[in-house]
């Protein structure tokens, strides 16, 4: 048999697939690319190889190595450009994946197709780590459309990445005075308000930034929690407990309200200052849930911090009269004998 013959190679691959022989298909394909003399049928048959190496044999080396076959022909050929960058970001073949996508970025005149590309070269640089890439890339999409809301996301993240605090606040800022959805501007206000209390701690303006995305969701009870914890920092004991107390209410099961009663009565004492508060809080969520361990550990915290020895022998003795007459009527809670 000849292997110059282009057409047997081709009868070959097909055959091969048909009785699924994968591996022989795919590399009667790369013998027929190197046999033939015409771009147009190398550039097929490479892009088949990979195609079968990567979705049929299971063989990302080999399918990398005819994807680049592929690409040195025509980068925007099919998915050529797509697989092989996946599988560069994949290997975190950092070099690889930048060069293969500057030549891509060089074959497109098209001004937002380029800056689709432009961001998107930035997303896959910041995935293999190339962060000054990643944010010369940002910039020229940047450049070229200041308001453009996914290139001000995409900076965003990689100024997160770097803890550039400063530079990622004002691009979510940016991004949400151009966000026309509801749902959207709350996810940026959202990391607003991680940025402003955690990184920024600008307290007063995470404040702001919580309460829009309560406006937008009033059921987000993440955010709320969020927003008491900022009360608590900023020092504001009264809108902490209101906003607590409510969330209180609005719990939906016994556990969640055992846990939020115990966070209520925290604050009356570690924010108000008003021990008698947190003290009575936590007395009247024992006598609700007698038998739960995570309210008598709390009651019994509060005692020994507050030097109250003989309440914390009393509640200690309540808790085991309690857990006699359970295990007497057959209704006992294993977690009494956790205290």
């Amino acid at each position: 048999e000849d292997p110059g013959d282009v057409v047997a190679w081709g009868l070959l691959a097909d055959v091969c697939q048909r009785s699924g022989d994968q591996r022989g298909a795919a590399e009667a394909c790369e013998a027929l690319a190197r046999s033939s003399s015409v771009r147009d049928h190398q550039l097929l048959a490479w892009y088949d190889a990979g195609r079968i190496w990567a979705d049929e044999a299971q063989d990302e080396d080999r399918a990398m190595v005819a994807f680049e076959a592929a690409a040195a022909i025509d980068v925007a050929y099919e998915e050529t450009f797509d697989r092989l960058s996946r599988l560069y970001v994949v290997r975190k073949m950092q070099a690889e994946l930048a060069t293969l996508l500057e030549r891509r970025l060089e074959g497109i005149s098209d001004p937002e197709e380029r800056l689709a590309m432009e961001v998107r070269r930035g997303r896959a640089l910041l995935d293999v780590g190339d962060a000054e890439g990643a944010r010369v890339a940002f910039e020229a999409a940047l450049a070229q459309r200041p308001d453009d809301a996914n290139a001000l996301s995409a900076f965003a993240d990689l100024c997160v990445a770097q803890k550039d605090w400063d530079a990622a606040e004002q691009a979510l800022v940016r991004r949400a005075r151009l966000l026309p959805m509801a749902d959207e501007q709350r996810d940026v206000y959202a990391r607003l308000g991680e940025l402003y209390s955690r990184h920024l701690v600008n307290l007063s303006r995470a404040e702001v930034a919580l309460k829009e995305v309560l406006k937008r969701a009033p059921d987000d009870v993440a955010t709320a929690e969020r927003l008491v914890d900022v009360y608590r920092r900023q020092n504001d004991p009264a809108r902490a407990l209101e906003l607590q107390q409510e969330l209180v209410g609005r719990s939906q099961s016994p556990e969640e309200k055992r846990r939020r009663l115990v966070e209520l009565a925290a604050i009356h004492e570690q924010t108000a200052h008003d021990n008698r508060k947190a003290e009575q809080t936590l007395e009247a969520a024992r006598r609700e849930f007698p038998q739960d361990v995570v309210i008598l550990r709390a009651l019994a915290d509060f005692y020994t911090r507050h030097h109250q020895a003989p309440a914390v022998n009393i509640l200690l003795d309540r808790a085991g009269s309690d857990a006699r007459r359970a295990l007497a009527a057959s209704r006992f809670s294993t977690g009494l004998f956790e205290v």
